[in-house]
Parts: structure tokens; sequence; C-alpha cells
């Protein structure tokens, strides 16, 4: 078995190491760079002809090859695309401070105070903070819980 090492050029990683037994490469080692990459690069080529790896270098692959590359991608974007789904849903939430307690509790006052035809005293106190009248006669009111919208 012979161990080749070799410094790469414009790249990530800072060191390749190969060791390679007649014309297979029984491993590959890759010091620094992207991991996930790396660690399917090592998969696809480990075990290999010399000559099997340089065509694929060259862009000659096999079907079988393009179709587990495929799907690793497909199951990687997949992933990917649920956890950015997750990451949007939790920082909407931090934005707009949702509380579905609260919420429901608001929902509840309000489908109350929409049947009634002369609301108490209370349930207004509920549902408004405070109502702000300006010299124009404009009418603002604040209420005691967040838009929906």
């Amino acid at each position: 078995m012979k161990e080749f090492e070799y410094k790469p050029i414009g790249v990530c990683s800072s060191k390749i190491k190969l060791l390679i037994e007649g014309d297979i490469l029984k491993d590959l080692e890759v010091i620094g760079g992207c991991s996930g990459n790396l660690q399917g690069i090592k998969a696809l080529v480990k075990d290999m002809k010399l000559t099997d790896i340089k065509d694929k270098l060259k862009g000659i692959i096999d079907e079988d090859m393009f179709l587990r590359q495929y799907n690793l991608l497909t199951q990687e974007k997949s992933k990917m695309k649920d956890e950015k789904q997750d990451i949007e849903l939790k920082l909407y939430q931090l934005k707009n401070k949702i509380s579905s307690k609260e919420n429901e509790q608001y929902k509840n006052i309000i489908e109350t105070y929409l049947k009634l035809k002369k609301p108490s005293r209370e349930l207004l106190s509920a549902l408004i903070d405070k109502i702000v009248v300006d010299k124009e006669q404009n009418i603002e009111i604040y209420y005691n819980f967040k838009p929906l919208i």
C-alpha cells in the first residue's frame, strides 16, 4: 500500500491524503473543506479503481452513481426545506409573540361580544385598553390584544 499526500490550491481543503493499493483507492482523507461534500465524495470513490475515478472526475459517471448522488441531494433538499419551514414558523411566532392560549381567550371574548346586542362594561374593558379622541375628533381605539393579521 502506498500513501500520497498533497496540498491543493484554490480550494477550501488544506491537504489531501490518498491510500492506494495497486490500482484501488483504499482511503481518502481531506483536511479542511466542506464536511458533507467530502464525506459524499469519499463514499463514492472508496475502493474504486483509479481509472474509474479519473473517468468520473472527467464527468463520465454511470447511472448508479448519478442516482445515488441525486437521491442524497433530494433527501438533503427535503430536510433543509423542512428545517426552513420550522425556522420561518419560529421566526413568525417570535415576531408576533403569539400565545395561542391568549388568542383563544380573546377569540372567546370577541365571539361573546358579537352575539350581544348591548355589551357590558366588563366585556368592553376586557377588549379595549383605551380610546383616544384628538382635537379633530378622530377616534383611535387601542385593544388589549395584537391584531391577527
